[in-house]
């Protein structure tokens, strides 16, 4: 990898050289043409030879440039061939660093794995001793017979997969195990500093949330401390050591009270409604009242006959 290094690096170098004669055979040609152009404008049409000795420079110049052109574009693919080849070269250390990383973990967890089931067994028949005498322990042991038995099955499995993993990272025909991120523990966010006053009259504020924040009297709140101490200053509030709370506390209740009701400690609108003026509710003048008799249809009267009377025979 590092001779691969070292001829990136030299292949790199010649790219820049090349470049560099590149821009200024651009420029030479320019110029060259440039000369050409004035000699054709304002040289003299009978001196063919000096003619022919800036056209030549003009060809020479244009022949110089395709030529470094070509250069440019092979060295350019060089170069482009070369960082593949080191990145190909760089993967497959990766891959091999890997491999070899696993191999030494599959060999770690081989060594472990016979102490740890003779543990387990051994811890089994322990505990199996005393199964009548308490019946956890013949069921602890009976659980670690049966893990112990697992896990050796179980392993029988994973281990000559996991060493198949390892050729399989170190040939590249399988991307290495991605180690596990790093924990971020979150940090709760600071809550902002209070301070708690007992309140005398009902009293209002805007939060950082751009809420309004109505307080009822006769109870403890939490206040940013400026607004706790413009409260105490007004004698809206007290300090919760001030012997009235005692007796006033909850006296009020647990009512919120409403916006008009209380009094702002900061900027916050008092909050009462003007009048709607518009014509839909204005008054309309009609003018003065107005007397009148209205008929009244009496009912036509209806005949009435009596019915017999019977009288009761002797």
């Amino acid at each position: 990898m590092a001779k691969i290094g070292e001829n990136l690096g030299l292949l790199k170098d010649r790219s820049t050289r090349l470049q560099s004669q590149q821009r200024a055979a651009t420029l030479a040609l320019g110029k060259a043409k440039a000369a050409l152009r004035d000699h054709l404008l304002d040289g003299d049409d009978n001196d063919a030879k000096a003619t022919a000795a800036l056209q030549a420079k003009v060809d020479g110049a244009a022949s110089l440039l395709a030529s470094l052109d070509d250069a440019v574009k092979a060295q350019t693919e060089r170069v482009a061939n070369a960082e593949r080849e080191m990145a190909a070269e760089q993967a497959q250390a990766n891959c091999k660093a890997a491999s070899e990383k696993i191999a030494v973990d599959v060999a770690k967890i081989e060594r472990q794995l016979p102490n740890v089931l003779a543990a387990m067994r051994a811890l089994a028949a322990d505990l199996n001793v005393y199964e009548i005498f308490r019946f956890e322990a013949g069921s602890i042991a009976k659980f670690a017979i049966n893990a112990a038995n697992e896990i050796e099955t179980a392993l029988s499995v994973a281990i000559p997969d996991l060493k198949g993993g390892v050729i399989a990272v170190r040939e590249g025909k399988e991307k290495p195990p991605i180690p596990p991120a790093a924990v971020v523990k979150f940090t709760a966010p600071k809550a902002p500093a209070t301070e708690t006053v007992f309140l005398l009259r009902h009293l209002k504020f805007t939060d950082a949330q751009g809420k309004v924040q109505c307080l009822g009297k006769m109870r403890d709140h939490a206040l940013p401390p400026h607004l706790a101490q413009k409260a105490l200053k007004s004698g809206a509030a007290v300090p919760l050591s001030d012997p009235r709370r005692k007796s006033l506390s909850g006296s009020w209740g647990m009512i919120v009270p409403s916006e008009s009701q209380c009094e702002s400690l900061d900027a916050t609108p008092s909050g009462t409604v003007a009048p709607i003026m518009h014509s839909t509710f204005e008054p309309m003048d009609r003018g003065p009242p107005v007397h009148g008799v209205m008929p009244v249809q009496r009912a036509p009267m209806v005949a009435a006959r009596s019915a017999p009377v019977e009288t009761p025979e002797n």
